[in-house]
């Protein structure tokens, strides 16, 4: 049997590794797997491989503050250094690795420097040993833990706006297509039909009622007669008014040739 190689030995062993989350954060409320529960998963999958994490400690040449949650509430935090773990799995001659990176909290309430230092070395190391062997952080401190920010609550979808309900005693779509080509016939546009519809009690065609369709039928074949005849009425008004105008003028003249006959004389 051919032996597996290094890269399929660390291959089978970060398909194989089960490191579950068994601690857990009673102040973020949330579970999480350390360090220490990696590395006890590795042991029993080794393969003859070996696991080794190794720590830097790099100062930073600008400090970064920022606020985070406490038990009395926000607190404020000065960064001056991060640890930077380095994660790697060997066989003695050939190697892969990862790394991680934490902040270092100096001033962390209940801790020493020693251990607030050694806090921010197991969590970089869990996250570069995550990374090396191809751990989920789904539901871990940092995909969990919201800081002191509630998530905010989904809105439920409001329902559709109902459609208003048809008017059982309107007339059809057929009898509405009917009334606009009658109106039509006649020569009446939109507007006139709009005012014929108005005129018989209905804001639009769609309210129409069956028992009123005779009625509108009627009123807009009967438009197109009114129209012409107040056409008719109003050339008459004009034609009397012209009248009046042409005696008016007649009358004038009749004088001004009367006083041009008085002065001859």
């Amino acid at each position: 049997m051919t032996e597996k190689s290094f890269y399929e030995r660390v291959a089978e062993i970060q398909a194989n590794l089960k490191a579950p989350k068994n601690q857990f954060n009673k102040f973020g409320g949330y579970k999480y797997r350390s360090l220490e529960d990696i590395q006890e998963g590795f042991k029993k999958i080794s393969n003859g491989l070996i696991l080794n994490v190794t720590y830097q400690m790099i100062e930073l040449s600008m400090p970064v503050s920022f606020q985070v949650k406490a038990k009395n509430g926000m607190r404020d935090v000065i960064c001056n250094a991060y640890v930077l773990a380095n994660a790697s799995i060997t066989d003695g001659k050939e190697k892969v690795e990862s790394t991680g990176v934490a902040g270092i909290d100096f001033n962390r309430p209940g801790m020493d420097v020693a251990q607030s230092f050694g806090s921010s070395c197991s969590y970089a190391g869990k996250y570069a040993c995550g990374g090396l062997l191809l751990l989920d952080d789904t539901k871990d401190a940092d995909t969990t833990n919201a800081h002191g920010k509630s998530k905010p609550k989904a809105e439920p979808a409001k329902p559709a706006p109902r459609a208003p309900a048809a008017n059982p005693n309107a007339i059809s779509e057929a009898q509405r297509k009917r009334l606009f080509a009658i109106g039509k016939s006649h020569g009446l546009n939109a507007a006139e039909l709009k005012a014929i519809t108005l005129e018989c009690g209905f804001e639009s065609s769609k309210d129409i009622t069956k028992a009123k369709y005779e009625e509108v039928t009627k009123a807009i074949e009967n438009y197109k007669i009114l129209k012409e005849n107040t056409r008719i009425e109003a050339t008459l008004d004009r034609s009397g008014e012209q009248e009046e105008i042409d005696a008016l003028i007649d009358e004038k003249l009749a004088e001004i040739q009367h006083g041009d006959a008085g002065d001859r004389l």
